[in-house]
C-alpha cells in the first residue's frame, strides 16, 4: 500500500492499517504448525492437584479431583494422607 502523505493520522484508515506491525505466522493456529498453541505443561495448569509422587487426587467417586475441590477439603485431606502415613495398620479402601 502506497501512502501520498506523509505522518499519521488519525482518520487514515490506510495509517491506522499499516502501523499494525503483526506478522500472521505469529499467530499460533491450526494453520501454522510450525506455531503451535501453548499447551498447560504441567497438571497444576491443567488444574489436577497431585501429591508428592505425581498422582492425582481422587474424590469419593474415584473421579480425578479439580483444584477448587481440592482447595475446599485441603485440611481434611491431609489430615486422612497422615493419619495413614503415621499408622501401623494396613490400609484398606
Amino acid at each position: 500500500m502506497e501512502r501520498t502523505h506523509h505522518g499519521q493520522h488519525e482518520d487514515c484508515f490506510g495509517c491506522k492499517v499499516h502501523s499494525i506491525q503483526v506478522n500472521p505466522y505469529a499467530m499460533p493456529s491450526r494453520l501454522h504448525p510450525s506455531n503451535p498453541p501453548a499447551k498447560p505443561k504441567n497438571s497444576w495448569e491443567k488444574g489436577i492437584p497431585t501429591d508428592s509422587r505425581g498422582m492425582p487426587f481422587l474424590n469419593k467417586n474415584g473421579q480425578i479431583m479439580g483444584q477448587k475441590e481440592y482447595a475446599a477439603n485441603r485440611h481434611s485431606i491431609e489430615e486422612t494422607r497422615r493419619r495413614l502415613h503415621n499408622s501401623t495398620e494396613p490400609v484398606t479402601p
